[in-house]
């Protein structure tokens, strides 16, 4: 539960309550009544209906960036299969391990900066990395690999590129701003706009819109969080990318 509010925490969640619940008041003290006509509900609906689609949009997203953490991590793990069917000699089998290994730490440390935006030299960091696994095609062919099955390991690092290809787009193309933003300012000013019908309610009117602006607060930060799922602390995908993978490699060695 702290975990989960430490992740949450933004100024936004204390700044949007008390600032529907200070206008509620007002409205209250001054006796600012009104009820919302029904265009006037069809808008409001439709602006969160928007954000709903907007939120959802973004966890689309965030679902196809673990598939091609996962198609990744399965090519690796086949050129590590093949590597011990065909018994590679310990000291080839350290150097086909120590690139399958290196892959997905440079995938990652490139993904989690916040720019959306990224220089060629980075790119060509991971490029490296991923190119390496070139070298380990021409390990298993000295090892007795034939033509076939070596082309097969070229279709793994064709997968591999493609599946990196589908993370860039994914860090590079996300929800434009101004939309964002402006789905943002409308639920806000929605928000606001309606404290005129909470101060109907009274004292319990007050409490009401400040328990939705602080739900609202949470939607418009977790929908930040899920827009960009590589940012500088994201849990889960690091464990997608790295925990337990190097475990799975030393179990397959082990069992072979």
């Amino acid at each position: 539960m702290f975990s989960m509010v430490r992740n949450l925490w933004t100024p936004k969640l204390l700044i949007l309550p008390l600032l529907a619940g200070f206008v509620t008041h007002l409205c209250y003290v001054h006796e600012w009544y009104f009820g919302m006509s029904e265009v006037s509900r069809f808008f409001f609906v439709c602006i969160f209906f928007c954000f709903g689609v907007l939120v959802s949009t973004a966890d689309r997203r965030r679902f196809q960036a673990f598939e091609a953490i996962a198609a990744i991590k399965a090519a690796l793990i086949s050129y590590w299969n093949v590597t011990l069917e065909i018994g590679v000699t310990a000291a080839d089998r350290r150097k086909v391990k120590t690139r399958l290994l290196g892959v997905l730490p440079a995938v990652y440390t490139f993904l989690r900066t916040e720019r959306a935006h990224f220089s060629a030299d980075e790119l060509q960091l991971v490029d490296k990395k991923i190119h390496k696994l070139t070298e380990v095609s021409e390990i298993l062919r000295k090892h007795g690999l034939q033509s076939p099955e070596v082309s097969r390991m070229h279709q793994y690092l064709e997968h591999i590129y493609n599946s990196f290809e589908i993370l860039l787009t994914i860090k590079q193309y996300r929800t434009p701003r101004t939309l964002r933003y402006f789905l943002q300012f409308s639920l806000i000013l929605s928000l606001l706009l309606l404290s005129p019908e909470f101060s109907q309610l009274g004292q319990f009117g007050i409490a009401v819109s400040m328990i939705i602006g602080l739900f609202l607060a949470c939607l418009i930060e977790i929908q930040d969080k899920i827009e960009h799922p590589f940012r500088k602390h994201p849990e889960e995908i690091k464990e997608a990318f790295l925990e337990r993978f190097q475990t799975r490699i030393e179990l397959f060695e082990t069992k072979k």
